[in-house]
């Protein structure tokens, strides 16, 4: 990915973004802007208050919502430096807040050769949330594949294998109405 101008390299930060220009290819529907404003409409959404959590450099270089499956994707290009302990905090103190409503966080690191790897941000102790943490990292790994068309197959079985954990689920979104319900935030639609 390292491009050369008329026969001289390209500087760290042009190389930085030529990745997340290329990232932006692979990863269709991917944004550099908006991440904060999109969370804390997402938070507004779920029944939860926003928070302004996201401190000078704690955005992601891309990010992304999986609607189906209830998750944030968040890509971290690690070309000039590693990510930064304050960062990995936020992100984790991002996954405990919408981790409450049912939605997962996942945090991919690209090297400046384009190879991703997933990053847990989240921490189990119970055997139910051990048995859900290793099906979530599963979907981390997947958004970690870097090709669109098997990435997207890679996505449907793990849906299909993993139906509890996707939005129209039923008793998922069960369990989140009763949450809302005893919050004050929603009534129980009894009409069914």
């Amino acid at each position: 990915m390292l491009k050369q101008i008329r026969g001289k390299p390209q500087s760290k930060d042009s190389v930085h973004s030529s990745i997340i220009h290329g990232l932006e290819k692979l990863y269709l529907g991917a944004r550099q802007r908006g991440f904060r404003a999109a969370v804390q409409d997402l938070q507004r959404r779920i029944g939860t208050h926003p928070t302004e959590l996201w401190g000078e450099g704690y955005m992601p270089d891309l990010w992304f919502f999986d609607e189906e499956c209830m998750s944030v994707v968040l890509i971290e290009v690690e070309d000039t430096s590693k990510l930064s302990k304050e960062k990995l905090e936020a992100y984790s103190w991002l996954w405990s807040i919408l981790d409450a409503y049912y939605w997962e966080v996942h945090l991919l690191a690209v090297s400046r050769w384009g190879a991703a790897a997933p990053i847990p941000l989240f921490y189990a102790a119970q055997p139910e949330e051990v048995k859900k943490n290793i099906a979530i990292f599963e979907l981390s790994k997947i958004y970690c594949i870097t090709d669109p068309e098997a990435r997207e197959a890679a996505r449907a079985g793990w849906m299909v294998k993993y139906p509890g954990y996707l939005r129209n689920n039923h008793y998922r979104s069960e369990r989140l109405e009763r949450r809302l319900y005893n919050r004050g935030k929603r009534t129980i639609n009894t009409a069914s």
